[in-house]
């Protein structure tokens, strides 16, 4: 989980990025250097997935005894060596070697499991995307000033650095979101962490929609608590966790489908 918690670095770099450029290049042509700067790290990404480890589990799934022990043995290195030796029991199953598509997901032995990480996925997504997409805005029109009709690429620019100033500030709350999941998911569970995040979600947006009853600086409290909540507690509960037991609720050798059916459904919808 702590690697999900990049994310919401990511989220929170990406707007910082943005904003930069902005401010050095204001020109319409800025968004080419603000995809281009990923462009390094993901090179690094590729590099070095060739040195990660495979799946012990997977591999022995497969059949892949001997190369099973080899990579699970790379995975438990350290010093002083333990265990000092590491040796896999190949294990017949009828499953062993086949793969059966995504239609495996939909038998009566997965279906419960399926619907267990799709639906919450499902759900948690149209909100997070949903409202990801329309917070700068929101935010930049909360804020008071910007432009409503922008007459020049002053305004424009403007109006861009106002909204990504408001984002950095609410994307804050996804980091600290990730870091009491990790801290409280062994000891309270995934389940319970994921229903009182969607409760929170619920009532952040709440909150921030009594803001259209208020005027002045209420009405911008209400905003920025009301999104902040949001973000805090979709990544404390929702947005980690569904990543999270997508990947537990499956036997091996359909774990990475069962991850990958819920990623895909969300954004075709939106």
């Amino acid at each position: 989980m702590g690697a999900f918690g990049f994310q919401a670095l990511g989220a929170l770099i990406g707007t910082a990025v943005g904003y930069l450029i902005l401010k050095n290049i204001p020109e319409l042509g800025a968004w080419r250097w603000m995809y281009a700067t990923a462009i390094i790290p993901a090179v690094i990404v590729v590099f070095g997935r060739f040195f990660i480890t495979e799946s012990g589990h997977w591999l022995l799934s497969r059949g892949h005894v001997d190369r099973a022990t080899r990579e699970t043995a790379r995975l438990l290195t350290r010093e002083p060596r333990y265990p000092r030796n590491i040796k896999l029991a190949h294990h017949v199953s009828p499953h062993t070697a086949h793969h059966h598509g995504y239609m495996a997901l939909f038998k009566p032995e997965n279906l419960r499991a399926t619907i267990f990480a799709s639906v919450p996925w499902f759900l948690q997504d149209l909100g997070t995307y949903g409202i990801g997409i329309f917070t700068p805005t929101i935010l930049a029109a909360a804020l008071g000033h910007k432009a409503v009709h922008a007459r020049n690429l002053t305004d424009l620019i403007a109006n861009d650095q106002l909204a990504a100033k408001g984002a950095a500030l609410i994307d804050v709350l996804l980091i600290a979101g990730i870091i009491v999941a990790v801290l409280l998911a062994d000891r309270v569970g995934r389940i319970r962490l994921q229903i009182w995040g969607f409760i929170g979600c619920a009532v952040g947006l709440l909150l921030a929609s009594f803001s259209a009853y208020a005027q002045g600086s209420m009405q911008l409290v209400l905003i920025f608590a009301g999104f902040m909540l949001f973000n805090f507690m979709t990544n404390m509960g929702p947005n980690a966790q569904t990543y999270l037991l997508a990947g537990e609720v499956f036997p091996t050798r359909l774990r990475g489908t069962g991850r990958v059916l819920p990623l895909q459904l969300p954004k075709s919808v939106l």
